[in-house]
């Protein structure tokens, strides 16, 4: 289950929500999405959503089904597609209402590599808010999630690599490529720097999401300059859900400039 407070626009698990510029008194809606990732095959035509109100006022959201990739630097990047079926799209709901939102895919099956779409949910503003005569100028905070559907290939073939590794201009970068047919999850990222002692003078974990079949995500993080000129080697360590990878590599002097 994932709550969709306004405090959580931001969701580990591949579900994110994105605010507009808050304009006081505004606030966003509270409803709860689960699943909070999705699967078809061939043997599931269709699968169901489930939405809760979890506010004491109404809510009001449109559903959507788009074609989902990500950029090197794990940015979603949305476009329409036909390919899923959503059911109903716009919708209200009475205060601490749940209702089903059945998704199907009507695309393509694929046969070598797994194709990845999101289920968009955008909180829409309130009748009474649109038909008020007294609404104040600016923008209101919104609140919108988005929730994977993976449809698996017809073998699964994970496979990833850390590609290369990097110090430049005091910037340490690693690219971490799927080479798979499938999606990879990826938790911790660290990148440190190794001194002439083998001892670590400067570390820093951030972050992964979801690197999709193909892709390639660049994790990168700036080195102050008084570690960086101790650095002799990066050490990367990367975690996820198909294993660890890591890579060492010597770097040159004068990388820090």
């Amino acid at each position: 289950m994932f709550s969709a407070h306004k405090r959580y626009f931001t969701a580990l698990m591949g579900s994110t929500a994105l605010l507009a510029s808050i304009c006081a008194p505004a606030s966003a809606g509270v409803f709860n999405v689960k699943p909070i990732r999705l699967f078809l095959d061939k043997g599931t035509s269709s699968v169901i959503l489930t939405i809760q109100n979890q506010d004491t006022s109404p809510l009001r959201i449109q559903v959507a089904g788009v074609d989902w990739s990500n950029d090197r630097n794990g940015q979603l990047q949305l476009k329409p597609t036909d390919d899923l079926i959503v059911f109903p799209t716009l919708l209200t709901m009475n205060p601490f209402e749940q209702r089903n939102i059945r998704i199907g895919f009507s695309g393509t099956p694929p046969h070598n590599t797994e194709l990845s779409y999101r289920i968009t949910i955008d909180e829409l503003p309130s009748l009474e808010s649109q038909l008020s005569k007294e609404r104040s100028a600016g923008l209101q905070v919104r609140t919108r999630i988005t929730v994977p559907v993976f449809l698996e290939p017809d073998t699964v073939i994970k496979k990833a690599e850390v590609e290369s590794v990097s110090l430049q201009h005091g910037v340490a970068e690693a690219t971490f490529t799927n080479d798979g047919n499938t999606h990879v999850t990826v938790g911790n990222v660290q990148i440190a720097g190794i001194g002439a002692n083998g001892a670590k003078v400067f570390s820093q974990t951030m972050q992964g999401w979801y690197v999709l079949a193909g892709e390639s995500r660049d994790f990168r993080t700036a080195i102050p300059k008084d570690q960086c000129s101790r650095v002799k080697a990066l050490s990367i360590s990367i975690q996820t859900d198909i294993g660890s990878f890591t890579r060492n590599v010597a770097v040159a002097a004068g990388e820090c400039v």
